[in-house]
């Protein structure tokens, strides 16, 4: 279809590729896909939210693969294309999170920030919980471990409101790594 040009055709079966091809981890395959869906839809009227939708699996998949500046790239498209609040504060977590493992510390804690007050708006708490981990993180990195440790037990607290068990799970092994910093290797271990 994209040969022919067959534009609405083409852009309907790449996003679907993709999205098969992400779900299967053929991460590399899902970015080809999705970079050509993004080509097809320039011959298109897609919507704002089909556009952010795309970006937005684009970037997680980059994510995956430990492509961070292209995460950071897609999730800052994906972010120029949503109207809701709960969509900012969904993709502000995520940007976070790419930005904090790129180590661009201080745009990561501005991210966080602005998803943590969004999705606690909304109502997102697992959103909330991701955004409080990496405020914790990086203060973690910076070696401010009591306030690291309000920030993770925070996070897990959200969590577990939000049903994330797994969530608040590998949260609290971060926390237990703080403790384990410190020399508190009892209650590291109880923690991991």
């Amino acid at each position: 279809f994209h040969r022919a040009e067959d534009w609405p055709r083409a852009f309907e079966y790449l996003v679907k590729a993709a999205d098969k091809a992400r779900g299967a981890f053929a991460n590399g395959e899902a970015v080809y896909f999705y970079d050509r869906a993004l080509e097809a839809a320039t011959h298109l009227d897609i919507t704002p939210q089909q556009r952010a939708g795309i970006c937005e699996s684009k970037g997680q998949v980059h994510f995956c693969r430990s492509e961070f500046p292209e995460a950071i790239d897609a999730y800052r498209r994906a972010f120029t294309a949503v109207t809701t609040d709960a969509d900012r504060a969904r993709l502000n977590a995520a940007l976070s999170e790419a930005l904090v493992w790129a180590h661009e510390n201080n745009a990561a804690t501005a991210a966080a920030t602005e998803a943590l007050v969004a999705a606690r708006s909304t109502g997102q708490l697992d959103v909330a919980a991701r955004a409080q981990f990496v405020v914790g993180f990086v203060q973690m990195v910076q070696g401010q471990l009591e306030e690291t440790t309000r920030c993770y037990a925070d996070a897990v607290t959200l969590a577990r409101a939000a049903g994330q068990p797994v969530l608040g799970g590998q949260i609290e092994q971060f926390d237990g790594m703080t403790f384990n910093w410190r020399g508190e290797y009892r209650t590291a271990i109880q923690r991991v």
